[in-house]
């Protein structure tokens, strides 16, 4: 923020009194910029006096009594003079001189160029107007966007039949179509036919990259191709149905058959039906998001359904229309001046194919306008089903990225990829308008937000807290409470703006660009150029042409970096300010607030900044009060001493903090009762949207206010006595409960005792905002690069230090609890303690990984879990021993012994097939010839065979031999020793019997993967797997922590699965019937039945 804002006129004159400039930059579609004030002039110009002179001269009149041939003697050898200092004595831009024209000169306050008035299309009154010294000018080029460099031609292209602009039209024809289509599009199949469509996209973006004579069509193929090819032909069509359709309509496309194409997507939509938000299918559809790993949208269901869509009438397409306003011209008294940083293109490079396939994970959302969403995306850019195609699809939108960040581009040719679509919803009342954005600008988007982060951070300064900070909303709820308490503050104005994203000043926004973050600059340049389409339900759109987009994931950045010029200029009044976005406030004396806001009032609306005086809201200290309603008396301003909401917290006494916070609970305790009746029918769904989606909630308040502990107890009664009851179907003491409230590694379910947690919450977020505080409270406007580097480390070592004290805290309570829950239990709870014991249930509940359980696997792994009583189960085993759970995890009968180690051999076998070769099972060992082993106990069977053998796993070539097992802590044989022993003794047992022979003999190496019931592994599995999550990482280009995570995850819920299995399962006799025996050729099953 070096740029300095030039001083703001005080001249009241509105934008139709003003003359305006009648040529429009080429370069921009915004209206005619309104001239700003002339306020200077350079040293390197000719002097005033001398234009005057220049005035007088062509006017045909004298100066000081000497004849026109004198002055233009005296001009000619100012000229030369001038000319020596390095000025210009010629028009910027006819390029002729401008003394000897029958024409009045004006110097641009900005490039500092001068310029023939006609030139510039002003008339003498304009010139006049601008002569004035509280006005300023500005040529045509700084008031215009920067050039860019045209599609190339068009009109000797050829697709199928079509060629020409033809191309463009019918593209833009078809995005307009495809964007009022419902969602119907099906899962992307793997094999040649999903491989050839993602091989597609990768063509098309490369097209556009590579500046083909497809350039000006390439991106609008794009957008359209997705839906086209993957419209679901029917509601139960089924995955070959679909690799069928596909390969079809890929033919079609190649050919440019589009007219087909369309008819037949048009006929697909034509009987798809609407679906209504009915109270049964709430739970449907809630399990259906959950089920997908989608929490935020289904908690979204299970709430009061306040928000529902607006059928599109003319009230709210009007509505909608005065909320995206019209353009304004450029307030060229907000301009900043001075040279720009340059930045090297090469910065970019950085930007590649791993750089987009982690934004591509990180994106969430439905559709944009082409039908496409973030699932679909995030299959075509991360899959491995289609191999090499996917990262070339990455590769391909990493250079589209670079290319955006770094050229400016024809607008037109990116513009269907701009648009969005915007859903009304119901504010009660009013319009809530909601955008959702292309899915792959926003990957586009989050991809350059996260590589630029630290720029656009430091561009804005410690001031504004949106542009990406950790912890910038607590930082700003810190400080505002910290400087309230101030002895020398006497208020606290928190200004509401009225629209204020969709109100910038997108025009002057952009110009600003280059001088406050010139490497974000560039690509808000072509993605803000243009307009914006948003698309309302039923294929009508409307325009963005003011303020960010909404559906842009950078509008955040965006209008951070745009409002800077704003908080520098407010700086030099004397009260403390900070801003989150549009949300700005200030604390400090009565008078000086009053200062700020009219400062704010004269300086805002230039950049689109117009603060609400019925929405903003002035907390003053009860002895102040009178003094404040005096001073701001005829502002509009709302005045309270009780308090008001701050950024979802609360400012002001304590009993408004405890009513605020009351009203919360009350949110909080219905939707956890709409929790509890999921639970009824689907626990783990229910347990997964707590734990991943309900307690993130009030886990914010907690962090944000102080002294609120107690009154969370009606929601802890809630937990208590609704929740937890439903969820476990067991009835729960004190001991239970605590340990729940443990985190789910230290052995409990993290469902904890909001009573109990706010005051660490609190203390641990002051913590890890106290640097930012420190720089808010402080009024530090910018930072240098070795500050800001500074800041950052100690964010990163607090953050460091709070996990430590976390996690000691959370073994200090675990021991006090072990202490009153005796021995046995106490050891029960060290077992679950373990790593990997507890990844089923840190797991979200996601379908297509087979992570999911049905109410009574659930119910079941939590009483294991736990050592609860199983309930239903026959109280004898049919071997005739007493049915306990230990009992049903050892006995032989039934075979659910056997089926738990073949399903573990299995998968690890199916796991190594990925990165190993010559993998087998039950590879067979080679015969003995006499060898002899020092080890008695080494197996010397003829037939002797291990369970897995595989190369490629320590050494490239190396064979290893692998042999598994799992046994039950709870086994009398187990019983006595703790797990650590267990494991140690189990592991011997397997080397002493195989090692040397495998050593000796295979000339290999042998590895025993010993596992627990509850789902832990031994020290050399432990190695093993993250060897085998090495490996895979490495192929799969993939971090190692996902790697590793999801081979816990599957090996938790294949072990958890064999065991459920085992409590359950049937061991008794199969019932022999004669149905076996029945001779099915014999049968005319098929046989038609004629009338």
């Amino acid at each position: 923020m070096s740029q300095q804002l030039k001083p703001v006129s005080t001249r009241s004159v509105s934008r139709q009194q003003k003359p305006q400039q009648t040529l429009e930059a080429e370069t921009t579609i915004y209206p005619p910029p309104v001239p700003p004030a002339r306020n200077r002039r350079s040293s390197s110009h000719l002097p005033d006096h001398l234009h005057r002179r220049a005035e007088q001269i062509n006017n045909g009149g004298s100066l000081c009594g000497e004849s026109v041939s004198a002055a233009d003697r005296f001009i000619e050898s100012e000229r030369h003079k001038s000319a020596d200092a390095g000025s210009s004595n010629s028009c910027s831009e006819c390029g002729k001189d401008f003394y000897h024209q029958d024409s009045k000169c004006i110097c641009c306050d900005f490039c500092e160029g001068w310029f023939h008035i006609s030139c510039c299309g002003l008339t003498l009154k304009d010139y006049q107007y601008y002569s004035t010294p509280s006005e300023s000018w500005a040529c045509k080029k700084c008031s215009s966007l920067p050039l860019y460099e045209p599609s190339v031609d068009i009109s000797e292209t050829r697709w199928g039949s079509i060629h020409g602009q033809d191309l463009v039209t019918t593209f833009e024809l078809i995005h307009r179509k495809v964007a009022s289509w419902k969602p119907n599009v099906f899962k992307v199949p793997s094999g040649a036919s999903g491989k050839a469509l993602v091989s597609e996209i990768t063509r098309l973006i490369d097209l556009w990259v590579n500046k083909t004579k497809f350039e000006a069509v390439a991106i609008a193929a794009l957008q359209v191709f997705g839906t086209l090819m993957l419209q679901k032909p029917s509601k139960s069509s089924k995955n070959r149905d679909h690799i069928r359709h596909l390969t079809i309509r890929l033919k079609k496309w190649e050919n440019g058959e589009f007219d087909q194409l369309v008819s037949e997507c048009e006929a697909i939509q034509q009987r798809l039906t609407n679906t209504t938000r009915k109270p049964e299918n709430i739970i449907k559809v809630f399990s259906r998001l959950m089920l997908h790993g989608k929490v935020s949208s289904a908690m979204r269901w299970l709430g009061e359904n306040k928000s529902l869509p607006l059928k599109i009438d003319r009230a709210v397409k009007e509505a909608l229309r005065s909320k995206h306003p019209d353009a304004e011209p450029v307030s060229y008294n907000h301009l900043l001046q001075g040279p720009t940083r340059k930045v090297e293109p090469v910065i970019f490079e950085n930007i590649d194919a791993s750089t987009v396939e982690r934004a591509a994970k990180l994106t969430r959302g439905s559709a944009g306008p082409s039908g496409l969403d973030s699932d679909t995306w995030r299959r075509i850019l991360c899959s491995k089903s289609f191999g090499k195609c996917s990262m070339d699809a990455c590769d391909a939108v990493a250079r589209m990225c670079r290319r955006l960040c770094t050229e400016y581009v024809d607008p037109k040719s990116i513009s269907s990829l701009l648009a969005c679509r915007l859903i009304p919803l119901d504010k009660n009342p009013g319009v809530r308008p909601i955008g959702i954005g292309e899915v792959l600008r926003r990957i586009l988007g989050k991809t350059v937000s996260n590589f630029l982060k630290i720029d656009i951070i430091d561009s804005v300064g410690p001031l504004q807290l949106a542009a990406g900070q950790d912890g910038g909303c607590e930082a700003a709820i810190h400080a505002m409470n910290d400087m309230f308490k101030e002895d020398n503050c006497e208020g606290v104005l928190m200004v509401d703006a009225t629209n204020a994203y969709n109100s910038l000043n997108r025009a002057t926004s952009l110009l600003n660009l280059p001088h406050i973050c010139p490497e974000f600059a560039v690509f808000l340049t072509n993605t803000y150029r243009l307009p914006s389409k948003l698309f309302l339900p039923g294929g009508t759109f409307i325009l963005s042409n003011e303020g960010t987009t909404q559906g842009d994931n950078c509008a955040s950045g965006f209008y951070s970096v745009s409002i800077s010029p704003i908080i520098s200029q407010l700086s030099s009044i004397q009260c403390k300010q900070l801003w989150y976005a549009d949300d700005s406030a200030a604390a400090g004396l009565l008078q000086h607030l009053r200062e700020w806001w009219d400062c704010l009032l004269d300086v805002g609306p230039g950049l689109g900044y117009f603060p609400n005086a019925k929405k903003t809201w002035l907390v003053v200290k009860p002895q102040h009060f009178d003094e404040a309603v005096r001073i701001f008396k005829d502002t509009g301003v709302q005045i309270t001493e009780e308090g008001q909401r701050y950024l979802g917290a609360a400012i002001g006494t304590i009993a408004f903090k405890e009513n605020f916070v009351k009203t919360k609970v009350e949110t909080w305790i219905s939707e956890l009762k709409s929790l509890t009746e999921v639970a009824k029918v689907e626990p783990q769904l229910a347990y997964s949207a707590f734990t991943f989606g309900l307690s993130k909630r009030w886990l914010f308040v907690m962090r944000t206010m102080k002294d609120i502990g107690h009154l969370f107890q009606p929601l802890e009664n809630c937990i208590r006595e609704c929740f937890l009851p439903e969820l476990v179907k067991q009835q729960l003491n004190e001991h239970d409960r605590t340990l729940f409230s443990l985190p789910a590694k230290f052995g409990g379910l993290g469902i904890f005792d909001p009573t109990q947690i706010c005051e660490n919450e609190l203390k641990n977020s002051h913590l890890a905002t106290k640097p930012l505080v420190d720089l808010i409270t402080e009024q530090i406007m910018e930072l240098t690069p070795e500050d800001s580097k500074k800041l950052r480390a100690s964010v990163t070592a607090t953050k460091s230090m709070i996990s430590n004290f976390k996690r000691s805290h959370h073994m200090q309570k675990l021991k006090e609890l072990k202490e009153k829950i005796g021995p046995e239990k106490a050891k029960h709870v060290d077992n679950l303690c373990r790593k990997g014991t507890s990844a089923w249930l840190t797991s979200l509940p996601l379908e297509d990984c087979g992570f999911t359980l049905n109410k009574q696997e659930f119910r079941d792994a939590l009483h294991l879990r736990y050592n609860f009583p199983l309930k239903g189960t026959p109280t004898f085993c049919s071997c005739g021993e007493r049915n306990t759970l230990d009992h049903s995890l050892v006995c032989k009968k039934g075979g659910f012994v056997s089926m738990r180690h073949n399903q573990i051999r299995d998968l690890e076998a199916t796991l190594m097939s990925e990165v190993c070769k010559d993998v087998q099972r039950e590879p067979p060992l080679l015969p003995l010839s006499g060898e002899m082993f020092n080890l008695r106990s080494t197996n010397t069977a003829s037939e002797a065979r291990l369970d897995i053998s595989a190369r490629g796993i320590w050494n490239t070539v190396d064979k290893t031999f692998f042999d598994v097992r799992v046994f039950h802590p709870g086994a009398e044989s187990n019983k006595a020793i703790s797990i650590d022993a267990a494991f140690e003794r189990h592991e011997q047992e397997k080397k002493r019997t195989y090692n040397r022979r495998v050593l000796e003999v295979e000339k290999a190496t042998f590895t025993p993967l010993v596992f627990s019931t509850t789902g832990a592994m031994g020290k050399e599995a432990e190695k093993f797997h993250k060897r085998l999550a090495a490996l895979i990482s490495e192929k799969r280009m993939t971090p190692y922590s996902d790697c590793m995570s999801y081979l816990r995850r599957k090996l938790s819920f294949c072990l958890l699965r064999t065991v459920l299995a085992a409590l359950r399962g049937y061991r008794g006799k199969a019932a022999k019937t004669d149905d076996c025996n029945m001779d099915i050729n014999l049968l005319h099953l098929n046989e038609v039945v004629r009338y």
